[in-house]
């Protein structure tokens, strides 16, 4: 099966440096961090033209090159990592291994898919809204987004910086905490997780009878935890006001970092992109100052919530992967930005674990934990049995 996974414009292939914990594993970036001596083309070929080759490599990947890794090539990405589908307009969509048909999701596509098909063991993107989670869930991987600044974003092409993180996708639960040991500064022993907290409200967009057989399901995997519902459509006003709370703060911010680069170079731009881009242009700073105040009584209260032991627990995506040229509508977008939102704007940890089936299709499971709690999250998921996916 063709992958369409990798990018084109440079071979770029490294052996690890030394002999590590991670010697004989293979890796992929997504095309969007620095490698010495090669320029990343950000999934667009204006880009790529417009931008000098790096002088040094990112320091999350140099970590990985030290641990033994290699790296071997840059993977396709959304247009400057503005999109959650997968669908690139210059270099076309990497093919879901697990769904060829469907789009492997975005915008950290590429990846996911050389993870998911077995080219690579794992690989890097990068999430700011979701862009890994989603494909991680598309593709019926396992992805992870640290907490904001665990992982240094040096030497990665910014898109809304507040919200930006570097994020991992591997196939086995051993795998993804070897990653997190290497990239998390200041790695420690995870603390137990006491309650599981499964949000009610995030389950409506799917479908109903899924809905019910997934919240059963996640009773019987977490037998030996504290589980309960809880429907926080108020949390603080309702879900789709987190939707449009991202998009107000990192609509402001992307314009802040591309808008001098898109004014001067009048690069060609997909069509969705460059709706999203005239948007962002149009958000005001008074209405970014307004968004940051709400946000920062959410991140307060939220964080007080996953005190002492708490996760939130949801749907990665409100459904499987949409076909090839149907995923890049408001229908999709706005119910995958109610799930994905809430981790950034929060600046949380969150994993997509592949934990079930619908018509034979991955969908993920969402756990969310407090700041700083990335390593329970990987140890939640080390004890989630791969072996127990449910079908529905």
């Amino acid at each position: 099966m063709k992958s369409n996974a990798f990018c084109t414009h440079a071979d770029v292939t490294k052996d690890g440096r030394r002999r590590g914990v991670a010697t004989e594993l293979t890796f992929a970036l997504k095309d969007v961090f620095d490698v010495e001596g090669v320029t990343a083309c950000a999934g667009n070929p204006d880009w790529l033209r417009t931008h000098r080759a790096a002088t040094r490599t990112a320091p999350a990947v140099d970590k990985l090159l030290d641990a033994g890794a290699s790296l071997r090539g840059l993977t396709i990405t959304d247009e400057l990592t503005l999109g959650l589908n997968g669908e690139n307009f210059h270099y076309g969509t990497p093919t879901n291994p697990a769904a060829p048909d469907r789009v492997p999701g975005g915008s950290s596509c590429g990846s996911a898919a050389a993870v998911a098909g077995g080219l690579v063991d794992f690989a890097l993107g990068t999430d700011t809204g979701g862009s890994v989670r989603v494909p991680a869930s598309y593709c019926g991987i396992f992805g992870f987004r640290p907490t904001h600044g665990r992982v240094s974003n040096t030497g990665v092409v910014p898109l809304a910086p507040s919200f930006d993180t570097v994020g991992w996708f591997a196939r086995d639960l051993k795998l993804m905490r070897l990653v997190g040991e290497i990239l998390l500064e200041n790695f420690a022993e995870p603390k137990p997780i006491r309650k599981v907290l499964i949000v009610e409200n995030l389950f409506r967009d799917m479908d109903a009878a899924a809905a019910d057989a997934l919240r059963v399901y996640l009773n019987d995997v977490f037998d030996d935890l504290s589980i309960e519902c809880a429907d926080l459509s108020n949390f603080p006003d309702d879900s789709i006001a987190l939707a449009d709370l991202y998009r107000t703060i990192s609509g402001y911010e992307e314009w802040v970092v591309h808008g001098q680069w898109i004014t001067q170079h009048k690069p060609t731009l997909g069509p969705q992109v460059a709706e999203r881009f005239g948007n962002a242009a149009k958000v005001t700073l008074a209405q970014r100052d307004q968004a940051e105040r709400i946000r920062r009584g959410l991140t307060e209260t939220v964080c007080d919530l996953l005190k002492d032991g708490m996760i939130l627990c949801a749907p990665a995506t409100p459904d499987v992967a949409p076909l090839k040229g149907h995923a890049d509508i408001p229908e999709v977008r706005l119910p995958l930005l109610r799930l994905t939102a809430l981790a950034g704007l929060a600046g949380l940890p969150a994993v997509s674990v592949p934990l079930w089936k619908c018509n034979n299709l991955p969908m993920g499971v969402s756990f969310i934990a407090g700041p700083n709690r990335d390593e329970d999250l990987l140890a939640l998921a080390d004890k989630v049995s791969v072996g127990l996916i449910a079908q529905f």
